[in-house]
């Protein structure tokens, strides 16, 4: 984490920000930049403190230290997750690294980085989920789609939600009116009803199940 910042942003009496040097406050260069938010960082992300600038309706990125490290090209940025933006022009969205560098095209209507370092994006309001090597998981067929475990996503499609790997196979048909987790194991509802669902795609009757003889079996960590 810094201690100290090296540069930090000065408002000018013309209501615009330049920044300066946080000892000397002398300005580092004349640009001027017409909003900025200030991210302190977290979790690895300390190095990458620094400010999202705006100048000439445009949106970058500068640390703490100085460096430029998204240029000022994007209608705008947003930090997902360890050295990735996400950012956007037109309207349009994709990622690129710390470098600048682009790993997943400007062409998305949405994109969003989750915790396992999968990328949902969406057109036309149907959505899929890609890798940082831009190769497709799940193709952008789905109505919704959510991360469920690491390996696992809900995807609803026809007013239906069901359970599709990372290879995009189904695990569960999407013919329920819900699935989640409860208590460890794969739960799904359909018509009023409560089924448990093994890795198989199986279904067991709440009522007939027995959690003393069968959790094992139907827990999700030990199945998918």
């Amino acid at each position: 984490m810094i201690n100290s910042p090296l540069v930090i942003p000065y408002l000018k009496k013309n209501k615009k920000y330049i920044l300066v040097d946080f000892n000397t406050m002398k300005p580092i260069s004349e640009i001027e930049y017409d909003e900025y938010y200030d991210f302190d960082g977290f979790g690895e992300s300390y190095q990458l403190e620094g400010y999202k600038l705006k100048s000439n309706k445009k949106w970058g990125y500068i640390t703490k230290n100085g460096t430029a490290i998204i240029p000022f090209i994007y209608d705008n940025i947003c930090f997902e997750k360890d050295n990735y933006f996400s950012v956007a022009i037109d309207n349009k969205y994709g990622l690129v690294n710390t470098d600048g560098q682009s790993v997943i095209p400007i062409k998305y209507d949405f994109l969003t980085m989750n915790k396992y370092n999968n990328i949902i994006i969406g057109n036309n309001e149907k959505y899929g989920v890609v890798n940082l090597n831009n190769e497709q998981l799940i193709p952008l067929i789905y109505d919704e789609i959510f991360q469920l475990t690491q390996n696992l996503f809900t995807v609803y499609i026809n007013n239906k939600f069901g359970v599709i790997n990372l290879n995009g196979n189904k695990i569960v048909e999407p013919k329920y009116d819900m699935v989640s987790i409860v208590n460890g194991i794969l739960t799904a509802e359909i018509n009023g009803w409560t089924f448990y669902i093994n890795q198989n795609g199986n279904e067991y009757l709440e009522a007939d199940f027995d959690f003393t003889v069968q959790k094992h079996e139907y827990n999700i960590e030990n199945i998918f």
